[in-house]
């Protein structure tokens, strides 16, 4: 996570400010890292990683409808067929 903090502070960009919440998640648990994610939310709306993250989160805590919403959303902005597949796989869905 300091790596993350290092990063954020001589090159804020979206990428690194997720992977900060994905490590939280990892050593702090879902609940923490959801909490951080709600306060970027506004930030990505458009951001297919994002919706990804929100998906892997959700389900970790036991919310499948917010789960299946977020991974529709990053299934709909995945410009790449195979990142799409994926992330169907991960839902459980097809397109």
């Amino acid at each position: 996570m300091q790596l993350y903090d290092g990063l954020l502070h001589v090159a804020p960009s979206a990428g690194a400010t997720l992977g900060r919440i994905a490590a939280v998640a990892a050593l702090h648990g879902p609940q923490a890292a959801w909490e951080l994610l709600t306060e970027v939310e506004s930030r990505f709306d458009e951001y297919q990683p994002y919706w990804a993250l929100r998906g892997v989160l959700a389900r970790q805590l036991a919310r499948p409808d917010l789960a299946s919403q977020a991974y529709r959303r990053a299934v709909d902005l995945a410009g790449d067929p195979a990142v799409r597949q994926f992330l169907q796989g991960e839902a459980g869905f097809s397109a």
